[in-house]
């Protein structure tokens, strides 16, 4: 396995003993790195539709709005009309409260 190369502060980055990257379906420009290591990490490599984790409403934005939209859905039991891929904060494939709570963490900065 090869490295591939990151720019960012991977003191920041790696909050465990591996890397998650989420690459774009159907995006040729990631095919050389996919399957690689950085900086003798593992790297988690998923592919993702074009909706970040925690862009509940898909409008391109990761807003208050979000937190809100996702604090009712799961309040009333009712997810449709959301972008589940967005609302799957924390990328378990479930959507719950800890969706939510990780969502308001990250708003906070």
């Amino acid at each position: 396995m090869g490295n591939a190369p990151f720019s960012g502060d991977s003191a920041n980055v790696f909050q465990s003993d591996y890397l998650t990257v989420y690459y774009p379906e159907a995006n040729s420009t990631w095919a050389p790195y996919i399957g690689k290591a950085y900086g003798g990490k593992s790297v988690k490599w998923v592919t993702r539709s074009n909706t970040l984790p925690g862009d509940v409403n898909a409008d391109g934005v990761i807003s208050l709005m979000d937190l809100l939209v996702l604090k009712h859905a799961l309040a009333d039991g009712n997810f449709s009309g959301l972008d589940l891929t967005g609302a799957d904060v924390n990328v378990d494939g479930n959507v719950t409260l800890e969706d939510l709570l990780k969502l308001k963490t990250n708003l906070a900065g």
